[in-house]
């Protein structure tokens, strides 16, 4: 399909996509696989551009509620989640599970009134 100023999208996806990695190299066991890393995320992304939003405390009075992931039966997953409270001297989010608690970063939470585009 064609956009409003004539660029083709299928053309263009297909320009942007990364090449397929080769097999050979994925089953190197020195190969980092971002999924089983344990650098934090914070590591890769700006809390700057995160805050210019909501600050932290801004989030918590909303009572807006979010997904954080989630790690159970060996997988991560997004999960349901009540923000609880925020440790400004942590930076962590205290967020609430069902009956646990956890708490996580600013790039850990996807709340619900968040801008998501």
């Amino acid at each position: 399909a064609k956009t409003n100023d004539g660029v083709d999208e299928l053309k263009l996806t297909q320009q942007l996509a990364p090449e397929p990695m080769s097999k050979s190299l994925a089953s190197e066991p020195n190969f980092l696989k971002i999924d089983q890393s344990t650098l934090p995320i914070e590591i890769f992304d700006s809390i700057q551009f995160e805050e210019s939003d909501r600050a932290p405390e801004e989030w918590v009075e909303s009572r807006c509620g979010g997904v954080v992931p989630y790690f159970a039966n060996g997988d991560w997953k997004w999960r349901r989640c009540e923000v609880q409270s925020y440790d400004a001297e942590t930076k962590m989010f205290k967020v609430k599970l069902g009956q646990r608690y956890k708490e996580v970063r600013r790039l850990n939470i996807l709340f619900d009134d968040e801008d998501k585009g």
